[in-house]
């Protein structure tokens, strides 16, 4: 039985996920440790550790069978995107007609900031607007799905969000990172600021295939981590 701070968190973070399978983790004296638990989020797996009180701990590293005893990605595998090579990512100048005109006409206030094209040929689009949305769309243009990327921390009215390098963000950020997705993959990242003031840092990363939204305190420490797809 997983603890219910299991179940919440799967609820709360992972919204639809189908769950497949779990595992304790015991010591010697059969003391349970922490578990680890297997979902399906947007038709793909999630590996997960939590604790033994069933407080979050990181994401689980995937690798292909012939990768085990390797970097973890190969060309042309499903974590070749590990390489640092950003093949996902698509120029804000291709996006199809479809997509910005229902943007436009839709979200007028909304500013494009990344595009990412998925494994399934869908549309991924990252927008500001007083905060960041996750925009889905088919491979056809057609809208699927719009989701606030900003936590209830950053949830403050009009904050300047300004796109930064990953070697702008703090260090205990980007150990934190390594720590809780190992392998991932960096696709942009943004400073948040209000009236001058530095609120914290919200970044856009890819593990494993399911692109997150990680949110920092002005330290680095961590804020919330928000699955976008």
């Amino acid at each position: 039985m997983l603890p219910d701070s299991v179940t919440t968190y799967l609820t709360s973070n992972y919204t639809g996920y189908v769950f497949e399978k779990a595992f304790e983790i015991k010591g010697s004296a059969g003391t349970i440790g922490g578990y680890i638990v297997i979902i399906s989020f947007n038709d793909k797996p999630v590996g997960l550790l939590f604790g033994a009180y069933g407080n979050f701990q990181r994401v689980l590293e995937q690798r292909e069978g012939g990768d085990l005893d390797g970097e973890g990605w190969h060309h042309g595998g499903r974590f070749e995107d590990r390489d640092g090579s950003h093949r996902d990512t698509i120029a804000l100048s291709a996006l199809p007609s479809a997509i910005t005109s229902y943007l436009g006409s839709n979200d007028p206030s909304d500013s494009l900031f990344r595009a990412y094209l998925n494994r399934d040929s869908s549309y991924l689009v990252i927008t500001k607007n007083n905060g960041l949305f996750a925009n889905l769309f088919s491979a056809g243009g057609n809208f699927i799905k719009r989701v606030s990327l900003t936590p209830t921390g950053f949830s403050i009215s009009h904050p300047d969000l300004q796109n930064i390098n990953q070697d702008s963000l703090p260090a205990a950020g980007l150990s934190l990172l390594t720590t809780i997705f190992p392998n991932y993959v960096f696709e942009s990242a943004v400073s948040v600021t209000v009236n001058g003031q530095l609120q914290g840092y919200g970044v856009v990363i890819d593990a494993n295939n399911t692109k997150y939204a990680v949110w920092l305190d002005p330290s680095g420490n961590l804020v919330a981590v928000l699955p976008v797809w």
